[in-house]
């Protein structure tokens, strides 16, 4: 199953920071707002209510492109709904202060029914 949506591209490069160990960019970061974002796309394990994000980097970090975080994220089913694709960019905006300018479109994949593969987008 594949999907598309905006990542905010400032975001992108704060959290690849994060991952190798930039204090300076995980200060911009606030990765509950945005791993909340990731599951209003409408997406979650029936079973569990955990949708897992699964954060990709590109071959050139070192990382031969293999996933870089996993982070499983309790999503309440009483407050599940799914939210359409302006819904979630709307909401990375106002939790991010960011134009609609500054975002880039990936692809998003959901593997084995349970976890959202976010890769990086192409340079």
């Amino acid at each position: 199953m594949s999907h598309r949506f905006a990542l905010p591209t400032r975001l992108y490069l704060a959290m690849m920071g994060v991952l190798n160990g930039d204090t300076q960019a995980s200060a911009d970061v606030h990765f509950e707002n945005f791993i909340e974002a990731l599951c209003a796309i409408g997406f979650r394990n029936a079973g569990t209510n955990t949708t897992q994000v699964v954060l990709s980097g590109p071959a050139g970090l070192g990382n031969g492109g293999q996933p870089l975080l996993y982070i499983p994220v309790p999503v309440p089913a009483q407050h599940w709904w799914p939210y359409q694709y302006a819904s979630v960019a709307h909401e990375l905006e106002r939790d991010f202060n960011i134009t609609a300018s500054m975002f880039i479109e990936i692809d998003e994949t959901v593997t084995n029914g349970n976890a959202i593969v976010v890769p990086p987008p192409v340079v």
